[in-house]
């Protein structure tokens, strides 16, 4: 995002920023921590489960959020 602004690429930076939005929002929609680290899991780095005082992302909500992160576009290729 940051290069194509940086050239003058405004509409490619949008379409970028506006991908990463969506996923974002599948994101704040969970507890973020746990978010982040299911979603790292998902693209192949074992950063664990979030530990108390959070709960990890499991079982039926692990599939809803799965399946919201893929209708938002992630992982991106």
């Amino acid at each position: 995002i940051y290069n194509y602004f940086k050239q003058g690429e405004m509409a490619k930076a949008l379409e970028i920023q506006c991908k990463v939005n969506k996923v974002i929002g599948a994101m704040c929609a969970q507890s973020v921590i746990p978010a982040v680290k299911y979603a790292m899991g998902m693209i192949g780095y074992n950063v664990g489960k979030a530990t108390f005082p959070l709960n990890p992302i499991e079982g039926e909500t692990a599939k809803a959020y799965e399946a919201a992160l893929k209708e938002a576009g992630f992982p991106f290729n």
